[in-house]
């Protein structure tokens, strides 16, 4: 019988390649099968949901959670990011962040989202807070993601300063973004 560490694989799989079929069977095999299950496995249950384009079943299960970590929280925010969900991945993130400390990834979904729903004022004031309020350093992907949601809007010129100012060396995604 499979233990959840193969399942937790067999679920990662199924997300990776977008398999629903497989990833439902598995989380019947989990209900039928294991008592208490571990908070890994939930989480890659939620993931292997979100990647699958079942967001909505993803926060069911999610909601059904007795015992959540980061992780449980960034594959919600980052689900409703990838589905355009921009409303919903900031009232999860606010939801978060009074019971988890949110960190890098939490922040690229957060911006990416914002990114994809157009909403500049919001993507700055939480790209801004991510140093003063919740002490996660900016890296990269998070500079790419500003970038990105300039440009969307307009802000080219803004974008092209915010490269400039970057303490690091912008990257592929950084002038892909830009482009």
């Amino acid at each position: 019988a499979p233990d959840e560490v193969t399942l937790v694989a067999v679920l990662s799989a199924c997300g990776r390649i977008g398999d629903l079929t497989v990833g439902k069977m598995v989380h019947l095999y989990i209900r039928d099968n294991i008592y208490n299950p571990d908070v890994s496995l939930i989480n890659s249950l939620l993931d292997m949901y979100a990647k699958c384009g079942q967001v909505d079943t993803a926060i069911s299960l999610f909601s059904e959670m007795c015992n959540r970590n980061v992780v449980s929280w960034n594959v919600i925010i980052g689900g409703l990011a990838m589905y355009g969900r921009a409303l919903d991945t900031i009232t999860f993130f606010r939801s978060m962040v009074t019971d988890s400390s949110p960190d890098g990834i939490t922040f690229v979904a957060l911006l990416s989202a914002c990114s994809h729903g157009g909403l500049l004022e919001t993507g700055q004031h939480y790209f801004e807070s991510m140093r003063h309020v919740y002490n996660v350093k900016h890296e990269v992907e998070h500079y790419a993601c500003m970038v990105d949601l300039l440009g969307r809007r307009g802000h080219l010129e803004k974008a092209v300063c915010l490269i400039k100012e970057m303490p690091m060396k912008p990257d592929v995604v950084v002038w892909g973004a830009l482009l």
